[in-house]
C-alpha cells in the first residue's frame, strides 16, 4: 500500500522513473496547518554551529541521534507478522537460498536482522534536518541554545534539489507501533519519523529529508548502525545552501552577557572577553560581511514574552562592537 491515514493525516509515496521517490503529505484538514514561507534553526554556540553557518552548510541528522528516545525508534517498527516472500519483495537481490535457510532457522531473529538491515539503509540514504516556524519560543531558546545562541531563518525555497520537504510533524497522543507488511516499507520510515507525541509540540516543527547530491553516494552513519565497514562511497552530513537562503539571524537575549557598557537608552558598547568571545567574534563579523539582517531577543514583561529586536552591529576593534537597537520597528 503506498497511501495510508492516519489520525485523519494522509501519507501518500508516489514512484517516477527518473527521481527518487516523491513524498506527499495532507495533514487533518480540522487542523489547518499551512506550511509557513520561511523555517528556522536553533544553534547553541559551539564551534561546529559557527564552523557550519560559516560555510553555509547544514547538518541532516540521522533519527537514532536525536534527543527524543521515541522519534524513529527502531523498536516502533513491527516485522513480526513478514513472511519470507516479504523479505523478497524488499530485497530482490538478496541471495534467495542463503536467506530462505536464515529464515527457516530462526524467522523471528532473520525478521529483527531484516528490520535493522532497512532500517541502516534508510538513514544512511536519507539525513534529517529539522526546523521550526516559531521564532521567540522561550523553551526552545532555553532548550537549544541556552538563550545565548543563535537562530537562522531561512527561505527554504532556495534550498538545494536534492531534498524531500518541508512536512510537519504530527503530534499523537499516544504512538502506536507500525506493522508495515501491509504498508509501503519506505512510507513507514517517512510516516514515523514524522510523528512524535503531543509533549513536543510547542516546537511546531517541519521536516526535510535530504539524499546525498551524487545520488551513487550513501550518508556516513555512525554509532550502532555504522557503516564504516562498508567500501563505497560516503560524505559527511553536512549540505550546503546559497547565503541567499538566509533571511535574518537573531541572537540569543543572552548572547552578550555582562559585556554592555550603555551609550544611550537603546545603544550600547560590548567587549567581547568571555570563554566563547572567539566564537561570538567570528559570527558578528561573518554577519556584517554579508550584510545579514540581525535581530536580538529581548523581553516584553507586560505580557512575558520574548521579542525579536532589529539591531545595527558596527565594529570598532577586534573585541569591541556597537550595538544600536531599533524598537521603533517592532
Amino acid at each position: 500500500m503506498k497511501k495510508i491515514i492516519i489520525n485523519s493525516w494522509e501519507y501518500e509515496i508516489i514512484y517516477n522513473n527518473y527521481d527518487l521517490p516523491k513524498l506527499i503529505v495532507k495533514p487533518d484538514p480540522s487542523k489547518n496547518i499551512l506550511a509557513p514561507t520561511t523555517l528556522s534553526k536553533y544553534y547553541s554556540l559551539n564551534h561546529n554551529n559557527i564552523n557550519a553557518f560559516f560555510n553555509n552548510s547544514f547538518y541532516v541528522a540521522q533519527p537514532d541521534n536525536f534527543n527524543d528516545l521515541f522519534d524513529f525508534n527502531l523498536f516502533a517498527i513491527d516485522f513480526s507478522s513478514f513472511d519470507f516472500e516479504d523479505i523478497e519483495r524488499m530485497f530482490p537481490a538478496y541471495n534467495k537460498q542463503k536467506a530462505l535457510d536464515l529464515f527457516n532457522k530462526d524467522p523471528k531473529e532473520h525478521l529483527n536482522s531484516i528490520k535493522e538491515l532497512a532500517y541502516k539503509k534508510w538513514i544512511e540514504k536519507f539525513g534529517i534536518l529539522c526546523l521550526t516556524e516559531s521564532i521567540n519560543n522561550y523553551l526552545m531558546w532555553a532548550h537549544y541554545s541556552d538563550n545565548a545562541g543563535f537562530l537562522v531563518e531561512f527561505d527554504y525555497s532556495k534550498f538545494p534539489p536534492n531534498s524531500l520537504g518541508p512536512f510537519p510533524i504530527n503530534y499523537v497522543l499516544k504512538k502506536h507501533k507500525l506493522n508495515l507488511r501491509k504498508i509501503n516499507v519506505l512510507l513507514g520510515f517517512f510516516m514515523e519519523s514524522l510523528t512524535k507525541k503531543q509533549i513536543w509540540d510547542y516546537e511546531n516543527e517541519y521536516r526535510f529529508f535530504f539524499y546525498p547530491p551524487n545520488k551513487k553516494s550513501v550518508f556516513q552513519v555512525t554509532g550502532r548502525f555504522s557503516n564504516d565497514e562498508f567500501n563505497f562511497e560516503k560524505q559527511e552530513r553536512f549540505i550546503s545552501y546559497p547565503k541567499e537562503a538566509i533571511v535574518k539571524v537573531i541572537l540569543g537575549f543572552n548572547f552578550f552577557g555582562n559585556a554592555l557598557e550603555r551609550l544611550e537608552e537603546y545603544q550600547y558598547r560590548v567587549n567581547l572577553q568571555d570563554n566563547k568571545s572567539s566564537m561570538k567574534i567570528y559570527l558578528l563579523n561573518k554577519l556584517i560581511k554579508d550584510e545579514v539582517t540581525v535581530e536580538l531577543i529581548g523581553q516584553n514583561m507586560d505580557k512575558y514574552e520574548l521579542i525579536p529586536i532589529p539591531i545595527k552591529i558596527t565594529p570598532i576593534n577586534g573585541t569591541v562592537f556597537e550595538i544600536k537597537e531599533y524598537r521603533d520597528q517592532i
